[in-house]
């Protein structure tokens, strides 16, 4: 599955689509596995964003930047992330759901307004980390989260 897939126009558009959204979470979990292991990974996070630029594939690449010290960029994906959650809740469908049968976009967008609170937090803005904390929270309940806000005294 890759480039050619996407570009055969021969194929029907609701399989491109799906082969488009398949390669970008495939591209996002093994870039978030070597992530883990110390790897640089941004390469394979740009090419899941410019395929699909879905929250959660630019949380991702907002937190490996910011790893590399590039906190500009970090600043401006965790903004795009978020700004994407609405755009993405609309389209959210069923296979987007957990094994419960419930969807999982709550907790996966819950993620990014974390971590863009986690990120104004080390970067200074409380009142900003405050805001994304609290809106991930009562997005999808989360004990991390609550440690967050504790720690900022809230």
């Amino acid at each position: 599955m890759g480039e050619a897939e996407l570009a055969d126009a021969t194929r029907p558009d609701w399989t491109r689509r799906q082969t488009r959204f398949d390669l970008a979470a495939l591209l996002h979990h093994g870039a978030c596995i070597a992530m883990e292991r110390g790897d640089d990974v941004i390469v394979d996070l740009e090419r899941a964003v410019a395929i699909d630029p879905h929250p959660e594939h630019l949380t991702s690449l907002a937190i490996a930047r910011e790893r590399r010290g590039e906190v500009d960029a970090a600043r401006a994906l965790h903004d795009r992330a978020v700004d994407a959650i609405s755009r993405f809740a609309a389209t959210s469908e069923e296979s987007d759901a957990d094994r419960d049968g419930r969807s999982s976009f709550p907790r996966r967008a819950a993620r990014s307004l974390e971590a863009r609170g986690a990120f104004r937090a080390t970067h200074g803005d409380r009142d900003g980390a405050l805001a994304d904390l609290r809106a991930s929270l009562a997005m999808h309940p989360s004990t991390s989260v609550e440690r967050r806000l504790a720690k900022l005294g809230a």
